[in-house]
């Protein structure tokens, strides 16, 4: 029986995990459904005119957040369609 070459078996373990690395595995995603829109109530300018002007630009900024990541979280679900 020939002896154990450690050398040549290090080459073998190298190549075998340098070549497991290297290869990207690939992620199979199904489309995801877009889910139905919320429905929410309408506030009309009347509604708004009681509250200080530090509260309606805090309820501004706070729809406008909302809006922002509701566009983002279409883009992900759209970006599954292609």
């Amino acid at each position: 029986m020939k002896p154990y070459n450690i050398k040549s078996g290090s080459a073998v373990i190298l190549t075998i995990l340098t070549s497991l690395g290297c290869s990207q595995p690939g992620m199979i995603s199904a489309p995801l459904p877009m889910p139905a829109e919320a429905i929410v109530p309408t506030i009309n300018d009347r509604q708004l005119s009681c509250l200080p002007d530090a509260v309606y630009q805090a309820l501004a900024k706070r729809d406008q957040a909302y809006k922002n990541t509701i566009q983002r979280l279409k883009a992900v679900i759209e970006s599954t369609w292609e």
